[in-house]
């Protein structure tokens, strides 16, 4: 079976839950607050481990307390990560209310650069798909992940530009466009980017910079899949929920484990949406091996 490259960020999430955003001057005691593996070149590698299928995860592993606690996770896990580089990694702090919606503040380390030097030392030729972050691409590094991918058009891109996608360079957005890239979106984001009032028109907008597939998340109604100027809804999974984290990720690497296990599209999106339904049910971002084996697909 061919292999996905997964370029991006392995790093740590420190989970703390409040009642609500605070607001200047307010003082909130926490529920309670965890640290967990995160980043979402982890994340979608998670799902491929628990799928079951090969992957080669792209992340440089730097140091400091945040670098060692990624180390040490990683090295529990069996994972090696290949690019070690001296300098200090960050966190991610993810702020989770009550209803479940969380907001992220992000400390950018070493984990989100990128030099297309260490990508060429990679055993690429048994790669077909390949999967890449905004906010890799957002980095002063991320014109370096574009030029690679130029060098490389037989890997099928899969590109997850999530919420920074209006910070990302223009100039830089439209080369990986201009890459037919399967692009993976919420709708708030995707609507946002276009400055369009409707999902289809949206998609059409977005469809004719990259010719190719757009897969738009919407929560517990499910995904949109637009393909070929044509768009068709596919219904969620209800779930009762306690926090959002990595449920985009795990949606994305859900449908890439299922293309490359050759499902079609749609039961693709199926079964990445009842995926994602059993992440936002639990806390954090990844499902362990008994919970994803209770998932019926």
């Amino acid at each position: 079976m061919k292999q996905t490259l997964i370029i991006g960020s392995t790093t740590v999430d420190i989970i703390i839950r409040i009642p609500h955003l605070p607001t200047s001057t307010e003082d909130l005691n926490t529920s309670r607050h965890q640290y967990s593996l995160g980043g979402c070149a982890y994340n979608i590698s998670h799902i491929f481990h628990l799928f079951q299928l090969p992957y080669l995860l792209c992340t440089p592993q730097g140091t400091g307390i945040y670098g060692e606690y990624v180390k040490q996770q990683l090295k529990q896990k069996g994972v090696t990560l290949p690019i070690q580089v001296k300098e200090e990694s960050g966190a991610c702090i993810c702020l989770v209310e009550e209803n479940g919606e969380r907001c992220f503040l992000a400390n950018h380390g070493v984990e989100y650069t990128f030099h297309k030097e260490w990508m060429q030392t990679i055993d690429l030729s048994n790669v077909n798909h390949v999967y890449v972050c905004g906010l890799e691409i957002e980095e002063t590094s991320g014109q370096e992940i574009i030029d690679f991918l130029k060098e490389h058009p037989e890997m099928q891109i899969f590109f997850a530009p999530g919420p920074r996608i209006n910070s990302i360079d223009p100039k830089q957005l439209e080369q990986l466009f201009a890459l037919s890239c399967i692009v993976h979106l919420n709708e708030q984001e995707i609507l946002s980017y276009s400055k369009h009032e409707t999902l289809e028109q949206a998609c059409e907008y977005l469809y004719k910079k990259t010719q190719n597939d757009i897969i738009v998340t919407l929560g517990g109604k499910g995904a949109y899949y637009y393909h070929e100027n044509q768009g068709v809804y596919i219904e969620g999974y209800p779930a009762t929920v306690k926090d959002t984290i990595g449920a985009g990720d795990s949606h994305l690497g859900t449908y890439m484990a299922c293309c490359q296990m050759g499902y079609d599209a749609l039961e693709s999106i199926r079964i990445a949406n009842k995926v994602a339904s059993y992440v936002v049910s639990i806390e954090g971002a990844s499902l362990t091996e008994e919970e994803f084996k209770q998932i019926e697909r």
